[in-house]
């Protein structure tokens, strides 16, 4: 029983399968209000006649510059793709294949298109080179560092160290250009125990303290025979100068970077903060949603819109230049709109949507609410310091110091129905 079972089953699945493969093989034509099921063309090939109840599909094959890649019922083929700027041809189009392009070197593939990689300018780096599907990130030189040149694949270099090879730094450098070395420094030799005068002479090593030993008397009395020295200073009062001076500009510049780092700390840590005070109840279920999250995830490439509509509009070239996919777009500029607006409400996102015809968005927030034993300041605890990012937008905030001054002159300098106090007469 169980080996006729499992016979059946196998009949039964060959006989579905044969049965799509013939499907998938044919195309359905209405003619004269009937249905007819004609087979059809080839990959390679195109529908010339449909088919009738006596004569079967004519196909013909396709036009030079034209391809099918599969069998269809179609009366056009797909016209073949040109590679464009900055691209080449690896396979040649077919009747039965597209053309295939890729990128040329310090290029790379954006929406179809091939582009030239970023050229950082002058005073930057190449902080990530690129590649074939991403574009260059350039970086500021640190101190100690310079890029005197406009390049896509050159990173920051060293300045050249004038001390260590024996000269004096004639022009310090900066982020655009190498230190400068001058003329070669002169060394003084001092002799204790000699009266003439120190002598000069040409040294190429950064300092040499050099000891020799010759018949003295030390101070308990013994002699000893080697007991002078003789000391070598190679080191100048203006060497020790560019020593220091060097010494406190890295210092001020490693400490920016960490101080950097920390405020990037601080504004990862706030951008979680503001995840979690735009969480929301599903209405009747008691689960959470994240409003900006359920935003994100359903505006596609109306985010931008979106962000005029609530009044915020900037240069966004950087943010997709940074964020490629569109859900990480659309967040990232969710996230900074409730930084830049200090009333934001779910209420101002709900008449957002429906004013750029997004319904679906606007149900999916309708059925969020807030919990009803607590009422949300959604910008109490999530300010991040916005010029810090050096993120361009409107900075004025309402309720300034200034505002809150001019408010209060406004109030009573007493409560209503108090009389001021008296002073008593001396």
């Amino acid at each position: 029983m169980e080996k006729f079972s499992v016979m059946l089953f196998c009949v039964l699945c060959s006989r579905w399968l044969c049965s799509s493969a013939v499907r998938e093989s044919f195309y359905t034509v209405i003619r004269d209000g009937d249905k007819l099921d004609c087979q059809m063309c080839p990959a390679g090939t195109r529908v010339e006649r449909e088919c009738t109840k006596d004569i079967n599909t004519t196909c013909v094959v396709c036009e030079d510059d034209t391809y099918m890649d599969h069998p269809n019922g179609l009366s056009r083929c797909f016209p073949c793709l040109e590679c464009g700027n900055y691209a080449r041809e690896v396979t040649p189009c077919e009747r039965i294949r597209n053309t295939v392009c890729v990128c040329e070197n310090n290029t790379y593939e954006l929406d179809g298109h091939c582009e030239l990689h970023k050229k950082c300018s002058l005073g930057y780096g190449v902080r990530i080179h690129g590649t074939a599907t991403h574009n260059v990130i350039c970086v500021r030189c640190l101190p100690g560092f310079f890029s005197d040149e406009i390049s896509s694949t050159v990173s920051c270099k060293r300045h050249q160290n004038c001390i260590l090879k024996g000269f004096h730094v004639n022009v310090p450098g900066n982020t655009t250009h190498d230190t400068i070395c001058g003329k070669k420094r002169q060394t003084m030799t001092y002799k204790p125990g000699h009266h003439q005068e120190p002598t000069t002479q040409m040294k190429s090593e950064p300092f040499t303290f050099k000891t020799t030993l010759s018949k003295t008397t030390d101070n308990v009395g013994h002699h000893c025979t080697g007991c002078s020295r003789e000391f070598i200073y190679c080191l100048t009062t203006k060497d020790l100068v560019w020593m220091v001076t060097i010494l406190l500009i890295s210092s001020f510049g490693w400490c920016m970077f960490f101080k950097k780092t920390k405020n990037m700390s601080k504004y990862l840590s706030a951008l979680q903060s503001v995840d979690k005070d735009w969480k929301f109840n599903i209405r009747g279920t008691g689960v959470k949603q994240n409003a900006l999250h359920e935003i994100a995830n359903r505006i596609g490439s109306d985010w931008s819109k979106l962000l005029g509509e609530l009044g915020y509009t900037k240069d966004w070239r950087t943010l997709r230049e940074e964020h490629r996919g569109i859900y990480n777009q659309a967040l990232e500029a969710l996230r900074l709109w409730t930084q830049w607006e200090e009333n934001a409400s779910l209420d101002q996102l709900k008449r957002a949507v429906r004013s750029i015809d997004r319904n679906d968005i606007y149900e999916a927030l309708n059925n969020l609410v807030d919990e009803p034993d607590k009422k949300k300041d959604l910008t109490k605890h999530t300010r991040i310091n916005i010029p810090l990012l050096g993120i361009r937008g409107r900075t004025a905030r309402k309720g300034n110091r200034t505002n809150r001054k001019q408010a209060d002159i406004g109030k009573p300098l007493l409560p209503r129905n108090e009389m001021p106090p008296t002073i008593p007469e001396s």
